[in-house]
């Protein structure tokens, strides 16, 4: 879906990913390890539903993107869209293949901000999500009272 406007949880999947499966994988696989003051907002600590309406807020009012090294503007479009399926070992795999090359998985997909980014899991056959997470900075946690 081009020229998308919001980029929510509910709307994340029908939105095209601007990132390749193996960059989506390597993306996601070192954001923790690149941003470590960040807040993180996991299932294990809160609701599934939780995490969606946290990532709900932020993605639709509280995303900011640089324009230049010292400013940021609020934009509910993010500066990327990933997505890849996850095997059972935790690597990466493309998600259309042709049959003779299938292997079952589970649909990684976010998206990413200066200031944050979510990522949800859903099983390969199932629109339903499975796993959420959230992070983002400290000056955005203490700007829009999240817990």
């Amino acid at each position: 879906m081009s020229g998308q406007l919001l980029y929510t949880p509910s709307l994340l999947p029908v939105a095209e990913a601007t990132l390749c499966e193996s960059d989506s994988f390597y993306l996601l696989s070192n954001y923790k390890s690149t941003f470590l003051l960040n807040i993180e907002y996991t299932v294990a600590d809160y609701s599934l539903e939780a995490i969606l309406k946290f990532a709900t807020l932020f993605s639709t009012f509280h995303g900011r993107v640089a324009v230049s090294p010292n400013q940021m503007i609020a934009s509910s479009v993010p500066i990327d869209v990933f997505r890849y399926k996850m095997l059972e070992d935790g690597s990466w795999y493309y998600i259309k293949t042709l049959p003779t090359s299938h292997k079952d998985g589970y649909i990684v997909e976010g998206a990413i901000w200066s200031n944050g980014m979510y990522y949800l899991v859903r099983d390969q056959d199932s629109p339903d999500f499975i796993d959420a997470y959230l992070s983002i900075d400290q000056y955005t946690k203490g700007l829009y009272g999240y817990p």
